[in-house]
């Protein structure tokens, strides 16, 4: 994550330095991505760089954790209805995470594994909200077929909740 050097600089060039990294990072992989091209377009030196971050890595954490914040702001409880699954995962499509997001779940899940445990959720609404992710997953990897795995969304809730 970013140092207290970093949260400390004025918001503006926090968000212009992180917009870059997000550049960087919705195009290029974790591993591919460069220090050069971020410095570079955040209009800042690479020393500038490592004062704010360890690493090319702990810059993506600070990108990854800002996007989640971001995509998952507007939601004010578990998004388990299709309906609100189909809304919530078109706000991602739209937003300035979205290729960031695409990436990640393409190359860099591996790299950044980041699965939240869960644990106070009870079967059904853990199974609810484990198929929730993984569609949202899958929609961000093949938009297209948004509306097709909506419907097998809603369909695995209908079945779930019958049991």
């Amino acid at each position: 994550m970013a140092t207290p050097t970093f949260d400390h600089l004025p918001a503006a060039k926090r968000e212009r330095i992180l917009a870059a990294a997000r550049t960087e990072f919705s195009h290029y992989s974790l591993a591919e991505a460069q220090v050069a091209r971020i410095i570079k377009d955040a209009q800042i030196s690479r020393g500038a760089f490592y004062k704010y971050f360890t690493d090319l890595k702990d810059a993506y954490q600070s990108v990854f954790q800002v996007a989640m914040t971001a995509v998952h702001a507007p939601v004010k409880h578990a998004v388990t209805a299709p309906d609100d699954l189909d809304q919530f995962v078109t706000a991602i499509l739209h937003s300035p995470y979205a290729a960031f997001l695409r990436l990640y779940f393409t190359v860099d899940e591996g790299i950044i594994a980041v699965h939240p445990a869960l644990t106070d959720l009870t079967p059904v609404a853990w199974a609810a909200t484990v198929l929730a992710h993984e569609t949202v997953r899958a929609i961000l990897i093949t938009p297209a077929a948004q509306k097709a795995l909506i419907h097998r969304y809603a369909t695995a809730i209908k079945h779930l909740k019958e049991d």
